[in-house]
């Protein structure tokens, strides 16, 4: 079955009968992994007169037959794909092409540069997405601890908490540590970067009371080298680590020490990309569990540039 007529444009009000419509025949997820990825309600249709969102609907026969939600991503110019769902028949594929097509059409128009999907290892979005110019860039294996122990450990000698200072030492760690295609798709400047890291004029660098219990960031320090980098999320129950391809550092006490600093008890998860080779056996050494793994894509957008001209003055 085709959808010849498919038309695609931004959820409406009008749209409410059927939008319920499309949500009770239990359309698919399509294995996008994103911040709405959770029961729906009428989140998307609240969500679609919110600022820096885009919800949009593919519609044939007066039907809704899929939805794609779109909101700020890392950057100042970046949009970030968290939900796109199809109903399940034999035009998924079509409806998830002209979704992501519009979408690239209208970030185009709105000065945005990329868009970014993480999406399931083994979703046919992945194919879907290349159709329209999306390239896969990293995959992430999530690792589940089920529960934290009770920890005693000392920090590894040399860990210090973050500072302010600190940011120039971790962009060459992250420069040395991530591949440039990658760095190419998430932050090739310490500017771009410090904006993917959320550190940019949008937040102080001093971390508020409530942003410091959150989340705290430490960094692992050999002969004035930032060699390491540990985040600790304590409210997402994760820990994120980086470490330096060319110095041996110690990841099992980086990951202990991390887990000193949440509560213990309750699970924990952590991620690995591809090119982190040795921290996914160190964490499987420590209880940890593959759960799930993402595919990292991202669409690169041409931003259109008036092109300047002399234009007489009148005196």
């Amino acid at each position: 079955m085709t959808h010849p007529a498919l038309a695609v444009r931004p959820l409406q009000p009008v749209d409410l009968p059927a939008y319920l419509a499309f949500y009770r025949a239990g359309p698919d997820g399509q294995g996008v992994v994103g911040k709405t990825s959770g029961p729906p309600a009428l989140r998307d249709l609240l969500s679609s007169v919110e600022p820096h969102r885009q919800v949009l609907v593919a519609r044939f026969d007066g039907r809704i037959v899929g939805l794609l939600s779109v909101g700020s991503g890392p950057g100042l110019d970046t949009w970030t794909v968290d939900r796109l769902l199809c109903l399940r028949d034999d035009a998924a594929e079509e409806t998830r092409r002209a979704l992501l097509r519009h979408l690239c059409g209208l970030a185009g128009d709105d000065g945005i540069q990329k868009i970014f999907l993480r999406t399931l290892i083994d979703s046919p979005l992945v194919e879907s997405a290349a159709h329209v110019g999306f390239t896969r860039y990293a995959t992430e294996d999530l690792y589940r601890l089920p529960s934290v122990p009770r920890l005693r450990t000392a920090a590894p000698p040399g860990l210090q908490a973050r500072r302010g200072r600190d940011h120039q030492p971790l962009f060459r760690l992250y420069c040395a540590a991530v591949p440039a295609t990658v760095r190419q798709a998430e932050g090739m400047t310490l500017q771009e970067w410090r904006w993917a890291e959320g550190w940019g004029l949008r937040r102080s660098l001093v971390r508020t009371p409530l942003s410091a219990v959150q989340r705290r960031d430490y960094v692992l320090v050999h002969e004035d080298q930032a060699v390491a980098w540990l985040v600790v999320e304590r409210a997402r129950r994760r820990i994120m680590i980086m470490t330096h391809p060319d110095v041996a550092v110690p990841i099992g006490a980086l990951v202990r020490f991390g887990l000193t600093r949440l509560s213990p008890g309750r699970d924990t998860y952590c991620a690995v990309r591809d090119y982190q080779g040795a921290l996914g056996p160190t964490l499987e050494f420590l209880g940890f569990r593959l759960v799930t793994s993402h595919t990292l894509l991202v669409r690169t957008l041409t931003v259109r540039v008036r092109e300047p001209k002399l234009v007489p003055v009148r005196a």
